[in-house]
């Protein structure tokens, strides 16, 4: 599987592979909804959350959208037909916004470009090497993009609409998708090596997920500190759709983590692999992964002072490439 998207209601995932195929499931019955083949394999996937239409790009940087109200699926819509900068790129980011009308897609080499989704046309492109220069803001040779969040709108206005962007050069960019200005959200050496995913906390305009080869952390965009640090390594990693638990997927599983007090307002039991996990305000679940299977183990301390960096290092995870990183020096957290 290359590709995963979960439809608006929650009630269908679409699953795109290496063999060209793209699957809609139904998971509440396991059965299988729809189904399309295409000659180059979908690398990316998203759907519409009000809408009832998918977005990917295949292998050859095509643009592509599906009406996913019919069984087959039927043959896609191109929206941008894949040029030099885009055939054969690495997709980072891709989603709806504006309300569902708009489609914004960043490839690794830094190119970046905004569609209308009724009519095909395209509204904005530029490379983020340009936008960061219009800015005055450092991008160095070599600089690529790693991993890039869904839209969200700070202000309320889907129209202000921005996406995060993780570098390969331990920065997060705030890129806006209307007027594509562009800031440095985060700017850290304890931002995680080697990207690999960036989510902002469902519920809160602050509050953003970074993985990588050297584990996932959670920073306060607001003051620029590392509240949270699971020094583990993540190949992806999100929210659940209320914001009150994380998924780690590793090379072994996938590890439920409940977050810490001030950062979710709810608790809630989750259960994965037949296995039940306490998340919540009460602590952070460590445990043992078995194939999938995170099985309980005990509370991490959360008795930092506000506003303080929280390292939690999970002990006793068999199998997880991640180690503790060293602490951190004794000098103030890089702002924003």
């Amino acid at each position: 599987i290359l590709a995963l998207a979960e439809d608006r209601d929650g009630t269908e995932v679409y699953a795109a592979s290496s063999d060209g195929s793209l699957i809609g499931w139904d998971m509440t019955t396991g059965d299988q909804m729809a189904r399309t083949r295409l000659s180059s394999p979908v690398q990316a996937l998203a759907a519409d959350p009000d809408g009832p239409y998918l977005a990917g790009v295949d292998g050859r940087g095509n643009l592509l959208l599906w009406h996913t109200g019919t069984t087959s699926l039927g043959k896609a819509a191109t929206i941008a037909a894949g040029v030099g900068a885009t055939s054969g790129v690495q997709v980072v980011g891709l989603g709806f916004f504006g309300g569902g009308n708009l489609i914004y897609v960043l490839y690794a080499n830094g190119y970046i470009a905004t569609y209308n989704a009724l009519t095909g046309n395209q509204l904005n492109f530029g490379y983020i090497a340009n936008l960061a220069a219009q800015r005055h803001i450092t991008f160095p040779s070599g600089t690529s993009l790693a991993a890039a969040s869904q839209a969200t709108a700070p202000s309320g206005n889907p129209a202000d609409a921005v996406v995060y962007v993780a570098t390969n050069d331990d920065r997060i960019l705030a890129v806006n998708l209307k007027s594509f200005q562009m800031s440095v959200a985060l700017d850290s050496y304890l931002l995680p090596s080697n990207p690999t995913s960036v989510a902002v906390q469902p519920g809160s305009t602050d509050t953003v997920e970074v993985s990588g080869a050297s584990g996932v952390t959670m920073w306060d965009l607001g003051t620029g500190h590392e509240v949270q640090d699971y020094p583990v390594s993540t190949l992806d990693a999100g929210f659940d759709v209320d914001g009150s638990v994380m998924a780690a997927q590793t090379s072994t599983g996938v590890a439920l983590i409940g977050l810490p007090s001030g950062l979710t307002t709810t608790s809630e039991t989750t259960t994965t692999g037949g296995t039940t996990t306490i998340g919540g305000t009460t602590g952070v679940q460590s445990g043992q992964l078995y194939g999938g299977a995170l099985r309980g183990g005990g509370d991490a301390d959360h008795g930092a002072a506000p506003g303080a960096a929280v390292r939690h290092h999970l002990p006793g995870i068999p199998g997880l490439s991640g180690t503790p990183r060293p602490p951190a020096p004794d000098v103030p957290p890089a702002s924003c």
